[in-house]
């Protein structure tokens, strides 16, 4: 198995993700052959608590079923989209909102599968002495989120929910790796942020005090691809989901095997990891919660995800972020997860 730790760094913006969309030429689509012709994938992720797929790159998994993976962890999510559109990468691992702005911006983005479901600590964190205890006392204070993240989105989510307007909270951005420094400094009342980023919090001091799960939301690392690159590709899809799928229950029911994953590949602190597997555990979804019209993360036509994307949408534009929410039903498919089952 091939495995590059590349991390990439920068900025893209919404203009970049559409011309990288229209620019997505026959130089990138001959090299994406000739990596298909070679079973390999290249995967660009962000740094997420994704453990099932962190276990099967460091077991050789996906190599067990012939799938060589190339995998490029980016510290910026917009660049991650840029290079999965323009087709420098053939498999993003992002959160839903990144798919709804791209496409918004013309690229044609489709999720395949998901990895986790990290939603009890895809969270509100504050100091103890804040006097913060809900999402009504954020009224006047300051919150510090990353931009245009699934964080950013569950955060104004919640204020919509609670019929809080948007300018009578101070929100901040910052990258991800200022977050917590901010919050240890006291430089913003709050943090809302992600599990692996919460992890930190919570280890600094930090208290939880609402989460995504509280509000009704699931918060899946979504696998997401191209359309035309799923449609051509379905059966090496079909065997790296399966490898991630061997990994799954291994994470699930082996606290030690999901903290190794997180400390390696998601740049934990063991202390950090054992957090999450406490507050969180098992969250690495099995081929039969995805194929579950009932649960919150399900990939099937009018399932969880779907329904996550929809709000996604609705809160992106409340958010003037993009325009009018679209549609959502062509954004997720269910056919590369059902594939897995057949023999």
């Amino acid at each position: 198995m091939l495995y590059k730790k590349t991390v990439v760094l920068g900025l893209a913006t919404a203009a970049s993700v559409g011309l990288a969309a229209c620019g997505a030429g026959e130089d990138a689509n001959a090299q994406n052959k000739v990596n298909v012709e070679q079973n390999t994938i290249r995967v660009a992720y962000s740094l997420g608590t994704q453990a099932n797929f962190y276990h099967a790159l460091g077991e050789e998994l996906f190599a067990e079923h012939n799938v060589e993976v190339d995998a490029t962890e980016f510290a910026s999510g917009p660049d991650l989209i840029t290079a999965l559109v323009s087709g420098s990468a053939d498999v993003g691992v992002f959160g839903g909102p990144a798919i709804i702005t791209a496409n918004d911006s013309g690229a044609d983005l489709q999720i395949f599968t998901a990895g986790n479901d990290s939603a009890e600590m895809e969270a509100l964190y504050v100091a103890p002495e804040s006097g913060i205890k809900d999402i009504e006392d954020l009224r006047g204070r300051s919150v510090a989120t990353i931009k245009n993240s699934t964080p950013d989105f569950v955060l104004h989510y919640a204020l919509m929910e609670a019929d809080i307007p948007f300018e009578e909270v101070d929100v901040q951005y910052l990258g991800g790796q200022s977050l917590v420094p901010a919050f240890v400094r006291g430089d913003v009342d709050a943090v809302w942020a992600f599990n692996a980023i919460g992890a930190k919090l919570l280890a600094s001091g930090g208290e939880l005090v609402v989460s995504a799960s509280d509000l009704g939301l699931p918060d899946p690392t979504s696998f997401m691809a191209r359309k035309e690159f799923i449609a051509e590709n379905e059966e090496l899809l079909t065997r790296f989901t399966e490898a991630i799928f061997e990994a799954t229950p291994v994470v699930n029911g082996d606290p030690e095997a999901a903290a190794s994953a997180l400390t390696t590949y998601a740049g934990l602190e063991n202390e950090q990891a054992q957090i999450i597997n406490d507050i969180n555990p098992g969250t690495a979804l099995t081929r039969e919660k995805l194929l579950d019209p009932n649960n919150r993360a399900s990939v099937v036509p009018g399932g969880g995800i779907e329904n996550l994307l929809q709000a996604q949408a609705d809160t992106l534009e409340a958010m003037e972020v993009i325009g009018n929410a679209p549609e959502v039903e062509d954004m997720v498919t269910d056919r590369i997860v059902e594939a897995t089952t057949e023999e």
